[in-house]
């Protein structure tokens, strides 16, 4: 029983793990992405300003670890 009832519970991982990362789902997560960047280009402003300084805080950070790195 306890075989029965792991391997139904493994089965159902399976699928939802195979729905998850089928090409026709990426396919619509891609289409998606797509139509919000294309509504987000026709508006005045995309970020709002705690957004943007977040943003630009967490950019800067990156970039002055990029410039410590020595080869």
């Amino acid at each position: 029983m306890f075989k029965l009832t792991i391997d139904n519970l493994v089965s159902n991982y399976e699928k939802k793990f195979d729905q998850f990362f089928s090409k026709e789902y990426l396919t619509n997560i891609e289409t998606k992405i797509r139509e919000e960047i294309k509504l987000g280009l026709e508006k005045e402003r995309i970020l709002t300003p705690e957004d943007a300084l977040l943003i630009n805080k967490f950019i800067n950070k990156i970039q002055k670890e990029i410039s410590e790195v020595k080869e």
